[in-house]
């Protein structure tokens, strides 16, 4: 979504060397980090800025934003102390543009506002509006449509009036982005088109397969496919024109995970395949990544483990491939830094001594012999000193070992709960279903570790749709293991079992939770809610195990019947009650577990409990569920404040 920040940084010299650094920063950018690293040790430029941008442009289009964010904070240093405005605004830009990369929005907003300020004083209107441009996407990405709406327009229109259609193109495609997630579909779709427009007339072809790609990419999401994957295609071709492969194996890419969310796997496995073909024949790793991960995704939704696995290992591997690659480049780097550091220091010693009379080196030699016979008497002393030191080295090195030991096991588990939770996420209900069969809702769900024991699945037989909300026993890995195998006991009742009934379901879960897993007096299982809404009958049916449904109508909520006790073994022993609920048009249903309304925080430090919980959602409930959902994690935030989150929180709204 956003654009390049080097790629709108402007140089006033036009230098054949400054031509040959722009151009291979994009083809070779370890190349040119070297070479700016060179001119810079050189000592024979007026302007070191201009280098330390290339070297930070270079590491930035490597996707190391860390070493970018250090050498344009280098670019600034210099810039201040050589007085350049021009490259002080543009460092801030560009900080400010990786600070959004990384999520920190405030602190981007901060640098992009100080740079204005600055272009504003040398009447520099070119890099005002290509700040304006980045604090568009910040407000994008922020949610702040309205304020991005007030610098696009004009923006937009000034670009157009001057026939810059490069620029035009930009600003109509992102009021197509920010109409579309408003949404206004009609403005989303014709500012879309107007951007087409000027891609072509900018005579621009990547550019113009870029706004194709987001066009269509729209049009997918109003379930436009066919339609979509034609101007994908399109793209491609104008693409094969200039050369760009690796735009064309993203474009494949877009066309594979499309079809991945509408399940048609077959087609988006053709795509994907596609990619991987182009991938493998640049050096462009990130493409590769996405391509192994969507395979193994692909993979997991067919249940077909073994090439999962296959490719979810070709992907770990790559990412170890890649971070011993950068390693190595990162100590060349650091390399360069002493050799250049040492090669001026050389310099300045040399300068020292051509303006040193022939008096000062005498004394020069005479504080030498003085220091000389100094070292000797202390050399007595380094050795019992370096004798200790040795030993302690030797000491250091053993922890050192094991430490690096350590952090590889770490790295280890943390590489198989991260692929867990790929797994789980598999499981729980898809976006596309839940809306599929409840059109008007949301679903917040935050984990309080990587994996889950909180989850929410559905599932549908005949004329019925399940629901269920569920707080396993426990948080994290134990708590993620009891969900995954609570998952699977519902579907096995439901789908293998033919039990339709939500109590009866829920009573055959328990048994085969005591038999399975409760034979030493465990008591793990579940509290939750599991909903049942069939087209051919009215009202809703549900069964309750501790956790109650809200229902907000009107002017007021009711919490629903509930029996108070878990899924498995537990003090009470009779079977589940199957609850029935008349819901009118308006109505808003609640299914939460006890995470949200059991976080400390506040200005006391106490929880949040599940009144305030409930008049919450009344307060809200006549809101879009958009809203809702983004007013629900802001309030649970704001309560958290710096104190730990205790527990997994999933809560789903449903509005009929």
């Amino acid at each position: 979504m956003l654009l390049c920040a080097c790629c709108l940084s402007l140089f006033s010299n036009s230098k054949p060397l400054i031509d040959s650094l722009n151009k291979i920063k994009y083809d070779n950018p370890h190349g040119c980090i070297k070479r700016c690293h060179e001119i810079i040790a050189s000592g024979k430029v007026k302007d070191p800025f201009v280098f330390y941008s290339f070297i930070a442009d270079s590491y930035w289009h490597l996707g190391n934003q860390d070493s970018a964010l250090v050498y344009y904070n280098y670019c600034m240093k210099s810039a201040k102390i050589k007085n350049s405005p021009i490259y002080i605004g543009m460092s801030l830009s560009n900080i400010g543009y990786i600070l959004v990369e990384k999520t920190r929005y405030k602190e981007a907003l901060d640098n992009f506002f100080k740079a204005i300020d600055i272009f504003k004083s040398i009447n520099d209107s070119v890099q005002i509006r290509v700040t304006q441009t980045y604090i568009v996407n910040v407000y994008y990405y922020m949610g702040n449509y309205e304020d991005g709406l007030k610098i696009s327009i004009p923006l937009a229109k000034y670009y157009e009036s001057v026939r810059d259609y490069y620029n035009a193109c930009i600003s109509y495609e992102m009021l197509g982005h920010i109409y579309r997630e408003i949404p206004d579909i009609k403005k989303a779709e014709a500012n879309y088109l107007i951007a087409l427009k000027f891609a072509e007339q900018s005579k621009n072809v990547k550019r113009l397969a870029e706004v194709k790609f987001n066009y269509a990419d729209f049009l997918m999401d109003l379930k436009m496919y066919e339609k979509g994957e034609v101007i994908i295609l399109q793209a491609v071709e104008d693409l094969k024109k200039v050369s760009a492969f690796n735009d064309i194996a993203v474009a494949y890419m877009q066309l594979g995970d499309h079809y991945f969310k509408v399940r048609e796997y077959a087609k988006s496995k053709t795509y994907i395949f596609k990619a991987l073909e182009i991938a493998g024949q640049s050096d462009r790793n990130y493409v590769l990544f996405e391509c192994y991960e969507s395979l193994a995704e692909i993979y997991e939704a067919e249940q077909n483990w073994e090439e999962a696995l296959f490719y979810h290992k070709k992907f770990k591997s790559l990412t170890d491939s890649v971070a011993k690659a950068t390693t190595g480049k990162e100590l060349l780097d650091l390399a360069t830094k002493y050799e250049t550091e040492k090669k001026d220091k050389e310099n300045e010693l040399l300068q020292t001594k051509n303006q040193l009379s022939e008096k000062s080196i005498k004394a020069q030699k005479t504080v030498t012999y003085f220091i000389v016979v100094g070292l000797v008497l202390v050399s007595f002393l380094a050795f019992f000193i370096f004798r200790g030191l040795k030993q302690q080295r030797r000491a250091n090195k053993i922890i050192s070992l094991q430490k690096h030991e350590v952090e590889e096991h770490r790295k280890d588990i943390l590489d198989s709960i991260h692929y867990a939770k790929r797994i789980q996420n598999t499981l729980l209900a898809h976006h596309e279903f839940l809306n599929e069969n409840i059109p008007s809702n949301f679903v917040l769900f935050k984990p309080k570790d990587i994996v889950s024991g909180d989850f929410y699945w559905a599932t549908k037989h005949g004329s019925r749709f399940y629901l269920a909300v569920c707080d396993s026993t426990g948080h994290g890995v134990p708590g993620a293991f009891m969900s995954l195998l609570n998952i699977n006991f519902l579907n096995e009742a439901i789908n293998e079992k033919n039990i339709l009934e939500p109590d009866k379901i829920f009573n055959y879960v328990r048994e085969r939770l005591i038999t399975s897993i409760s034979k030493e007096g465990q008591q793990d299982g579940f509290d939750g809610i599991l909903l049942c809404m069939d087209s051919s009958a009215e009202g809703i049916t549900y069964v309750a195990a501790n956790n109650a449904p809200i229902l907000v109508s009107g002017n007021s909520y009711a919490e629903l019947e509930k029996d108070k006790m878990p899924v498995g073994k537990g003090e009470a022993t009779r079977d589940f009650k199957l609850q029935r609920v008349n819901v009118n048009k308006g109505d808003t249903l609640y299914l939460y577990t006890d995470g949200y309304a059991d976080q400390f925080g506040g200005p006391k430090g106490k929880k949040f409990k599940y009144r305030q919980l409930n008049e919450l959602l009344l307060a809200t409930s006549l809101r879009c569920m958009d809203e809702q959902a983004g007013i629900l994690n802001e309030t649970l935030e704001n309560w958290k404040g710096n104190l730990e989150q205790v527990d997994d929180v999933c809560l789903i709204g449903i509005k009929f």
